[in-house]
């Protein structure tokens, strides 16, 4: 809770975990790349059990049940007792109460409901009669899905910064595990939802935590690169894996168990995991720092003396700056800014989850064959694009021109959603999802540079927490498509992406990082110009030591040369 109470982090060494190279302490190699496999996998699984809600709640073909007391055949009793709209459409959620009589025009809700029979076992939709107004239903699936993972970020990201990144993330496989396969068998609605609860909050927690221990053991060249990497691996194998299994026809559980399948691949990081090194030596753990460090130098084949090279001068480090703490004046390492970042990053997940969210709420499922490989081409394109930009141009800057373009397109897409012009607003949607996507990947990037060791975890997992927020605070989005105002939805998306946009202005263009290297540049400078000074001390000694023998070895010679002349005179 560092950061609800920033005056903690003043007695807390925030520079020595920064100031030092992985690639300085066990090189890059094997180490890193297994955990760079094993982030994408994290980022993979937490995909799959967001898209796992629309897989197995797809639409199928519905009609009112004909009451068990008529005595008209089916057919005659849907001409006489369903419902005739206005404008001639033939309802599915409203019966006449007295069709016997023409003239009695009074209806009322269906209660119950006949499924076109092959696709009807490939959905909940028809397990649990989720239409017409029990349509509901399955949003609150996806709402509690999405408040799963606030419940379980916000705890998890102060206990990992707390204890350990291990042990939560070891626990958080293992509840993502359990609950998981007691998904895939439960039949009842109350269970099933429930049970996503614990399957959102365990994944998004090992998929965070996941990626803060890669960046914290990747070298500075190739952190963003590999944060960004995760992210694309993630996605587009997720996307890919979706499409796959979307005209499968087999039962909804079996679609679902086989689908989660991959979720026990998680399995290994009981065995491979290991603490961040560097959040060891934030808590002044150096032999279990030195531990890990010795094991990754072994797998990159890295030099042990230069690692204990490095542990050694952690150890000096860490005396010195225990020393000047009171001294230190960073403003990147202040607890104050640390708070105010943090909440300017919190409204700006929010702010891009809201959007998608608002996008996927309004949006109508578009069977067009073209859809589908345009949409994986437009979003592989926009990772593409970001993985080129990221060390290129400052992440800052590539953030803020993502909520920026997002933005502007929200406000093109109400425009079109209001003028009817369904062919723009089909693309401008493919057009905000690859733009989410791949800004998305970067902004949990920019968190993690902008964040020290010691909070970087609850400054993630916060992050996480309130874009799960924007997810569930976009429901409004179905109260304004009631009201026939979605272009309102789409104006307001477009209002917190700019406020967000604004907000970033605020945040610094150098990150934690860079900062702590500039302190300990600063500090080996003034060490540096110390020993000039006293080399130059010495020097300036030692040549007035000489001119003064030199003098004085003249005044003898003189003497003596007069000396010598006296006698022959």
């Amino acid at each position: 809770m560092d950061i609800v109470l920033p005056s903690r982090l003043l007695s807390k060494d925030l520079i020595t975990s920064e100031s030092f190279d992985c690639n300085e302490a066990f090189g890059h190699g094997i180490f890193q790349r297994r955990l760079l496999i094993f982030g994408s996998l994290a980022l993979f699984l937490m995909n799959i059990h967001g898209f796992a809600i629309p897989l197995i709640s797809r639409d199928v073909e519905y009609w009112c049940k004909q009451p068990p007391a008529s005595n008209v055949s089916e057919v005659a009793w849907r001409n006489l007792a369903v419902f005739v709209g206005a404008d001639r459409t033939v309802s599915r959620c409203q019966l006449y109460k007295h069709p016997e009589d023409p003239n009695n025009t009074e209806t009322i809700r269906c209660q119950e409901w006949v499924y076109d029979d092959p696709p009807a076992r490939t959905t909940i939709v028809s397990e649990w009669n989720l239409v017409c107004q029990r349509r509901f239903l399955i949003a609150a699936i996806t709402a509690v899905h999405n408040a799963g993972a606030v419940f379980f970020a916000v705890p998890a990201g102060c206990i990992a910064d707390r204890i350990g990144r291990m042990p939560v993330l070891l626990a958080g496989v293992a509840l993502l595990i359990v609950s998981s396969v007691a998904g895939c068998v439960s039949r009842s609605y109350v269970m099933h939802t429930t049970l996503k609860f614990f399957t959102s909050g365990s994944v998004g927690v090992v998929a965070y935590l996941t990626i803060v221990s890669l960046f914290e053991v990747t070298t500075h060249d190739n952190r963003p690169l590999h944060v960004v990497l995760c992210g694309m691996y993630g996605v587009i194998a997720s996307d890919l894996w979706f499409v796959s299994f979307v005209p499968v026809r087999l039962s909804w559980m079996l679609k679902q168990a086989i689908f989660l399948l991959p979720t026990l691949l998680s399995l290994p990081f009981f065995c491979i995991v290991q603490e961040s090194p560097r959040w060891l030596v934030s808590k002044g753990r150096l032999e279990s720092a030195e531990a890990v460090m010795m094991a990754a130098a072994e797998e990159n084949q890295f030099l042990y003396a230069h690692t204990a090279s490095m542990v050694h001068k952690l150890k000096k480090d860490i005396d010195v700056n225990a020393k000047r703490l009171p001294a230190i004046n960073v403003e990147l390492l202040d607890g104050c800014s640390i708070q105010r970042r943090t909440f300017i990053m919190c409204v700006s997940y929010f702010s891009f989850m809201f959007t998608q969210f608002i996008t996927l709420y309004t949006s109508k499922p578009q069977k067009d064959a073209w859809i589908k490989p345009v949409s994986f081409t437009v979003n592989l394109f926009s990772c593409l694009l970001m993985y080129l930009l990221v060390t290129r141009i400052t992440m800052l800057s590539l953030m803020t021109s993502w909520f920026g373009t997002l933005g502007i397109v929200q406000c093109l897409l109400g425009v079109a959603v209001g003028a009817k012009f369904t062919i723009w607003s089909v693309v401008l949607i493919l057009l905000s999802k690859a733009i989410f996507i791949s800004g998305i990947v970067l902004c949990s990037a920019y968190v993690l540079e902008l964040s020290p060791t010691a909070v970087r975890a609850t400054v993630a997992c916060w992050s996480y927490a309130c874009s799960r927020l924007g997810a569930v605070a976009a429901s409004i989005a179905f109260v304004l498509q009631g009201a026939g105002r979605l272009d309102l939805a789409y104006a307001i998306a477009a209002f917190c992406l700019f406020t967000s946009m604004i907000a970033q202005r605020r945040l610094p263009m150098a990150t934690t990082v860079e900062c702590a290297k500039k302190e300990v540049k600063r500090v080996s400078a003034i060490k540096q110009r110390s020993m000039e000074y006293m080399k130059n001390s010495l020097d300036s000694r030692v040549q007035d030591a000489s001119r003064s023998k030199a003098s004085s070895d003249m005044s003898r010679s003189s003497a003596a040369s007069r000396g010598h002349l006296q006698v022959e005179d």
